[in-house]
């Protein structure tokens, strides 16, 4: 299916997910199209920060989704697909561990490899449109010092990928989850991604609305809350920037 739809590239753009939103707008977006850019000057990623990336050397891109089927109670669900997509995408290209951090970045070992941004609009009861941003270090060397915990496919694996090739073989990744979630495969979606979910039930350090604590990760709930059991043993459900991962 997505292999027929739209592939639209900008050597610089302000962010793919702009650009996304826009042919959205506009009438002009398809299920399955895709946005790659070399370079965003308005990059962002979760929690309201930027994604910083050198010109050419990442995979920086939009894929535009219409899961108009899907209800909004079910809508993590569409997170978890994106998420195992990024994942099967990246295992095979990095010699480590590779897990998803919730909710939606891709770390080999402790250090991140991919960020996902993702943006929904509704209709009524269902989702109306998906807007997946996907940034992947891909063949950065070095960073900002600013950024802390981060990697590429190149320092992994020693090496060199073309970002707009590696775009497609995402967006492929991304189809095969996507098309388990309209065949109703959601156990299986569920399943898997509990079974790549770092930190699952090992004693992690977080910081949580600004105290340290530790606490054992237990899952992802149907609303796609992080399931946190505290050393107490009372068990908390974050928001996204209410808590966040220590590494040592």
């Amino acid at each position: 299916m997505f292999t027929s739809q739209p592939v639209i590239f900008f050597d610089e753009t302000t962010s793919t997910n702009y650009v996304a939103s826009n042919l959205i707008a506009n009438g002009d977006a398809t299920d399955g199209t895709l946005i790659i850019t070399n370079f965003q000057t308005k990059g962002r990623g979760q929690r309201g920060n930027n994604w910083q990336s050198k010109k050419g050397e990442n995979l920086l891109m939009s894929l535009i989704l219409k899961p108009d089927w899907l209800n909004v109670k079910d809508v993590f669900l569409l997170n978890m697909c994106i998420a195992l997509g990024v994942y099967d995408y990246i295992v095979i290209r990095a010699d480590a561990r590779v897990n998803i951090k919730w909710p939606n970045d891709i770390l080999c070992g402790t250090k991140k490899v991919a960020g996902i941004l993702i943006e929904n609009t509704f209709r009524t009861n269902n989702l109306s449109w998906c807007i997946a941003g996907i940034g992947v270090n891909l063949n950065q060397e070095k960073f900002d010092e600013s950024l802390l915990n981060v990697t590429s496919l190149y320092i992994l694996s020693g090496l060199t990928f073309s970002p707009q090739q590696e775009a497609l073989e995402l967006r492929s990744k991304i189809f095969y989850w996507y098309e388990a979630l309209k065949n109703n495969n959601a156990s299986a979606i569920k399943e898997t991604y509990h079974q790549r979910l770092f930190g699952l039930d090992e004693m992690r350090n977080f910081k949580f609305r600004g105290n340290f604590i530790h606490g054992y990760i237990r899952g992802v709930d149907n609303n796609g809350r992080l399931m946190v059991e505290k050393a107490t043993g009372e068990i908390i459900f974050p928001d996204i920037k209410e808590i966040e991962y220590v590494f040592n």
